[in-house]
């Protein structure tokens, strides 16, 4: 991959896979995220992992991105599990953090934070600006899963928020 090609894939999915990120974390832990999938993208360039005819090189970070935030989840259970075990009555919601956030945004980030997988990660996605044929070239699930799951995980967010009288 040449230079001027690497500059154009990190300005085309830079700004998406921060998205990707944000929806879960803090600006800071996402503008990390993505630095470490590009980092690893590269890595598996430099190593010749990466193989055309497989797929796309965009689906190819997409999938690093999936399982960079899977690592995150699972790091975090730990923690948790760890702060569950040693001061039952100190830990704190995430969504509480964000005091720049308006209360509906915290509300669905909530909601979302709650969905099981693979909505939560489809979801994301696709509020990462990403396209469905892009979601599912990432995920390896048919187009068709994709918009079921996407319909699934909207209502279960609406569902949500009207029970908590956000909507």
């Amino acid at each position: 991959m040449s230079d001027e090609e690497w500059i154009v894939l990190v300005q085309k999915l830079g700004p998406k896979l921060y998205r990707f990120f944000l929806s879960q974390n803090s600006k800071a832990h996402a503008e990390e995220s993505v630095q470490e999938v590009f980092a690893r993208l590269l890595d598996k360039f430099s190593s010749a992992a990466f193989r055309s005819e497989l797929g796309s090189v965009e689906a190819f970070a997409w999938g690093i991105a999936v399982n960079l935030r899977k690592e995150a989840r699972r790091k975090l259970r730990f923690v948790e599990t760890l702060v569950d075990d040693e001061c039952p009555n100190q830990a704190v919601d995430p969504a509480t953090k964000n005091d720049d956030l308006s209360a509906d945004l915290i509300a669905m980030k909530k909601a979302i934070s709650d969905l099981g997988e693979p909505e939560k990660t489809i979801l994301q996605c696709l509020l990462a600006d990403m396209k469905i044929s892009e979601i599912s070239s990432a995920l390896a699930m048919p187009e068709g899963t994709i918009k079921s799951h996407i319909h699934r995980a909207k209502e279960n967010v609406r569902f949500k928020m009207k029970r908590w009288g956000v909507l």
